[in-house]
């Protein structure tokens, strides 16, 4: 019985230069539902990295930490779509 193959996963390429954590957390903004283009440039735009699990279309079905959650700028926020989900 053959495994099932793993979500592709990246990380979305930070485009404000280096990326640095700082000490003041913020909250996670919600992208549960967007589209990723929309997802990661809301992300992006409140200081966090992105990981993307799936195929870079389709609406996020799932995020990490959660949409509220606080977290330093430069934090990782993992994001999934509808893709991953299904394989």
């Amino acid at each position: 019985m053959a495994a099932a193959a793993a979500a592709p996963t990246a990380v979305v390429p930070w485009p404000l230069g280096e990326a640095v954590a700082d000490s003041q957390p913020r909250a996670v903004p919600s992208v549960t539902g967007l589209d990723v283009r929309a997802a990661v440039r809301a992300l992006h735009q409140g200081g966090f990295r992105v990981r993307l699990v799936g195929a870079p279309r389709g609406a996020v079905t799932a995020m990490s930490p959660e949409a509220g959650a606080a977290a330093p700028r430069g934090s990782l926020i993992t994001i999934r779509t509808g893709a991953a989900d299904a394989r």
